[in-house]
């Protein structure tokens, strides 16, 4: 087989006109830059309506924490080679895995049975991937669906969710999903995400409530030798032109506009969920861009640079002002420290990054003094509260996370996780400062939105409970070793 031509830049820029895309401020989620959608948004809107209906497939739900590690098994050339490692996970308790589409029935043919088989495709062509007898598998389903692949699930556990891709319609199938929620189901897991299944598992992992996720067959590339072309690990073919990509590293690999087009919704999605940990087998486009994401958005193990701490501090020397916020929730501590000392009859509660300590001074001014209830602070900036702190039951961080050094973020989030005892309580600006750094710099130098702060802490965290206002995130969360501890997992 011949090596298909890439499109021209002049054809790409016809298509993006025509489709009225800009690839520069659009990002990755449009559609795909090849022929037809092979189902309409109105008809996709009306599947969903048909298939929320359904009382008979219970919805998804999500968990706050899964211990395991979800195993997404997609079809790529490179599935050969792992075949032994996939089915060793496919029984081991610490793994889950997923898979999807015609994936499902390769794999039962090797031997090896998914926990879940997973399908979006709106097509009613995908009713015939269920086609194989295996009771073992449970199937999980978009609304989106052809209803007939909904009555194919025949005896098999099933359940539903909405990978929601037609929010621009009027209703949109977002609004026809509620549909799906009732009094005995009433909550309904969705996601969004990319243009493949490969990339939307991702979404998929952070909602269900898993930390870490591992890909197998996740390629974004095809194998090209000897003449031949082999798309996926098993006899299934591409109507797409074959083109050879140029990964930033100058790695070169052979693929197609849509697989390869995953490497940009890859990073766009590593990204907006730093909190997941992603790892992709073998020496692929997508594990080759996935490596060269890790390399450039690596985390250190320190907290603070010795260059940033002298800011800071110059910061506190001028600004009688900064740092003083911690006042505001000392309703919010003193109760969470009071209700944690009538459970384990003591309660230590660290203020980390406390500034000028107006935290502990306005629970002293304001409410009555329960022994055995103590206030501690630490302070990286400030001499005489910079020592290492010890662990406490509670530890409150406000106005800190946004000020940290964008590579420390990992490693502070840890250290609180490590010292939190019961609970830690954030309070997390989302919005730029009014004031700068001595260097120019907005003092907000790690300036994100509250779905990407929820993902991070998440990392190390199972939230509770959590609250964005305009400008502020607010979390109540405990550390994984405790959530299990108490969830006996």
């Amino acid at each position: 087989m011949e090596i298909g031509r890439a499109p021209t830049a002049e054809q790409l820029a016809s298509w993006y006109e025509e489709h009225n895309i800009k690839p520069e401020s659009d990002g990755s989620f449009v559609e795909l830059p090849y022929g037809p959608t092979p189902v309409e948004k109105s008809v996709i809107v009306d599947q969903v309506r048909a298939n929320a209906q359904r009382r008979d497939v219970q919805n998804l739900q999500s968990e706050p924490y899964i211990p395991r590690t979800m195993v997404f098994v997609a079809g790529g050339p490179s599935v050969t080679d792992y075949l032994d490692e996939i089915k060793a996970k496919s029984i081991d308790p610490r793994y889950d895995v997923f898979t999807s589409n015609m994936t499902c029935k390769y794999l039962l043919s090797k031997g090896i049975t998914p926990k879940y088989h997973v399908i979006i495709d709106p097509t009613e062509k995908k009713s015939k991937d269920l086609d194989y007898d295996c009771d073992e598998v449970t199937l999980v389903l978009g609304l989106q669906c052809h209803p007939a692949v909904f009555d194919a699930i025949g005896n098999r556990k099933a359940y539903k969710f909405l990978a929601a891709s037609a929010t621009d319609r009027t209703p949109s199938d977002v609004e026809v999903a509620q549909d799906a929620c009732h009094a005995k189901d009433p909550n309904l897991l969705g996601i969004g995400g990319g243009s493949m299944m490969g990339t939307r598992v991702m979404f998929l992992a952070h909602v269900m409530g898993y930390r870490n996720l591992e890909y197998y067959g996740f390629d974004g590339s095809i194998k090209y030798e000897s003449g031949r072309v082999r798309n996926y690990a098993y006899n299934k073919q591409r109507g797409e032109n074959i083109l050879e990509v140029e990964a930033a590293n100058g790695r070169k690999f052979f693929s197609t506009i849509a697989l390869s087009r995953q490497a940009t919704e890859l990073v766009h999605l590593l990204d907006d969920l730093p909190g997941l940990d992603v790892t992709i087998h073998g020496d692929t486009f997508l594990s080759n861009q996935l490596a060269m994401w890790k390399a450039q958005n690596k985390q250190q193990d320190y907290r603070i640079t010795p260059e940033y701490n002298a800011l800071q501090k110059q910061m506190f020397e001028k600004s009688p002002t900064y740092a003083r916020s911690g006042h505001a929730h000392a309703a919010r501590v003193f109760m969470a420290g009071a209700q944690v000392m009538r459970k384990i009859g003591k309660c230590d509660v660290l203020d980390y990054g406390c500034g000028r300590e107006t935290l502990k001074n306005a629970i002293l001014d304001n409410f009555p003094v329960i022994p055995g209830l103590r206030y501690l602070g630490y302070d990286p900036n400030r001499p005489g509260l910079d020592k290492d702190p010890e662990p406490a039951q509670i530890v409150f961080c406000s106005d800190v996370m946004e000020h940290i050094e964008p590579e420390c973020v990992d490693a502070v989030l840890r250290n609180i996780s490590e010292l939190a005892g019961e609970l830690a309580i954030f309070v997390i600006s989302t919005r730029a400062a009014f004031k700068n750094l001595p260097d120019g710099r907005n003092a907000h130098i790690s300036l994100h939105d509250k779905d990407w702060w929820l993902s991070f802490i998440q990392k190390y965290f199972v939230t509770i409970e959590s609250h964005a206002g305009k400008d502020e995130l607010i979390a109540v969360v405990q550390p994984i070793r405790k959530y299990c501890e108490r969830k006996g997992l």
